[in-house]
């Protein structure tokens, strides 16, 4: 059975080359643009995972898996979060925050 992955970006560039790889590794892939649609995707579909940004201009990731961590039915969906390596103090937090994984971009 195919994982699903749930993409979670502002920037429409980077879904589509996430997207395009990880359709490729044969996963089936949902895409949000916003922490609301997200959140509303997360709660309907249950991806196996959700890729996301820390954070950046109109998003955080952080607050999506603070939400997700309120339902029953979502607290298992593992996270991983992009973070841009000049950001070290974000990394920080969200090391601190979670015990999840991330990606340095």
């Amino acid at each position: 059975m195919k994982k699903t992955i749930l993409i979670v970006d502002s920037d429409l560039s980077n879904i589509k080359k996430y997207g395009k790889f990880l359709s490729a590794k044969n996963f089936n892939v949902l895409v949000a643009t916003s922490q609301k649609q997200a959140v509303l995707i997360a709660q309907e579909k249950i991806p196996d995972l959700i890729f996301t940004p820390q954070a950046t201009k109109g998003l955080n990731g952080e607050t999506i898996y603070k939400s997700l961590q309120k339902n029953k039915k979502t607290t298992n969906i593992q996270f991983v979060f992009s973070v841009v390596k000049r950001k070290v103090n974000s990394l920080k937090t969200t090391k601190r925050i979670t015990n999840l994984d991330y990606i340095t971009t």
